[in-house]
């Protein structure tokens, strides 16, 4: 049987929770990397052009500088969330029950203790999703909280690749060439990063724009949907498919999970309503874990969970501790535009 008082099984047990809405991470994340330090160096990565140069063929070959890339550093966010039952709590939750149901007293303990390192680890994946979400819509992240102030890990995203729409170029512009638009940033990531871009996707009120400007939603191909190739009651949560559109090359989709602001106190957008995202997936973008700040481990991972008791008062804690940073390190791979004002 898993003891959750044991490290070992808290992990193992990590890797059945259910995470929340996680579109972004599933269809862009290319790959997971742990560190020991508390910063790490981000290579953002460029295309070169260049093309290889003649030379006599008796001569030494030519030497040339290494480019295409550049290196950042950057401070590793942390976060650290603990929650705590006490002994009264355990025991309104054992009220009306008979010997726990069946289940021993550590049965009840351990699911008690699951369900509470679920939600801590759901709010952990909802951070990182955001962290994405923020790079491809605006090339940086801003790290701030509680006691620390502020801070913000730039990928370097090119001013071209966040075009603002204006006049009658805005979407909500029956008269607005979408398609051409489309086109238009698919072109700008294959020009600057060497990758065609795959898919778009579509904030919800640049989404509502697009289906009702008529010549581009009698040119939109949605056989993917009739042929059954995409079904809608599979999608995964918030996710909507659109279609396909020939002129550009990209797969259109909808994306509308929230999240919720403490400070405003207000459920946000992931992504920004009058934002569309154009980008290619494949490019290296990832997932990196840094070094877990607590003195009784030398811990390397994702996640760090805990757990431990105090006699007076009488409590339960569980802990758990991450270090992660969502870095897309080919953002020229990336255009994000405003569509609607």
């Amino acid at each position: 049987m898993i003891d959750m008082y044991k490290t070992r099984d808290m992990l193992k047990a990590l890797e059945y929770i259910h995470v929340p809405g996680d579109f972004l991470l599933t269809t862009l994340v290319t790959g997971v990397e742990n560190h020991d330090t508390d910063t790490i160096d981000i290579d953002i990565e460029r295309n070169g052009k260049k093309m290889a140069p003649f030379v006599n063929p008796i001569r030494e070959g030519l030497v040339i500088t290494k480019e295409g890339f550049e290196t950042r550093t950057h401070k590793i966010p942390y976060i650290k969330l603990k929650q705590k039952t006490t002994a009264q709590e355990a025991l309104r939750r054992r009220a009306g029950r008979t010997m726990y149901d069946g289940q021993s007293p550590l049965s009840f303990a351990n699911k008690e203790m699951g369900k509470g390192l679920a939600e801590l680890d759901q709010m952990m994946f909802r951070r990182e999703e955001w962290m994405l979400a923020s790079a491809i819509q605006t090339g940086k992240v801003v790290v701030e909280g509680e006691g620390m102030g502020s801070y913000q890990i730039d990928f370097g995203m090119k001013a071209s690749h966040l075009p603002v729409l204006t006049g009658t170029d805005l979407w909500s512009n029956a008269a607005a060439d979408i398609q051409a638009d489309l086109s238009d940033w698919a072109d700008l990531v294959y020009d600057d990063s060497g990758r065609s871009a795959t898919i778009a996707i579509i904030g919800r009120d640049a989404s509502k724009a697009m289906l009702r400007n008529p010549s581009f939603i009698g040119a939109l191909d949605r056989r993917r949907l009739d042929r059954g190739e995409i079904k809608i009651d599979r999608l995964p949560k918030g996710v909507k498919y659109f279609g396909f559109d020939r002129e550009s090359g990209l797969d259109l989709w909808g994306y509308t999970e929230k999240y919720y602001d403490e400070a405003t106190t207000a459920f946000v957008d992931l992504i920004d309503p009058k934002k569309v995202v154009v980008l290619a997936v494949g490019a290296r973008c990832e997932r990196h874990y840094g070094a877990i700040q607590n003195v009784e481990t030398d811990f390397i991972g994702p996640r760090y969970p805990d757990n431990w008791v105090t006699k007076d008062p009488s409590v339960h804690w569980i802990s758990l501790e991450s270090a992660p940073l969502v870095a897309f390190h080919e953002i020229d791979a990336v255009a994000c535009a405003q569509v609607l004002a």
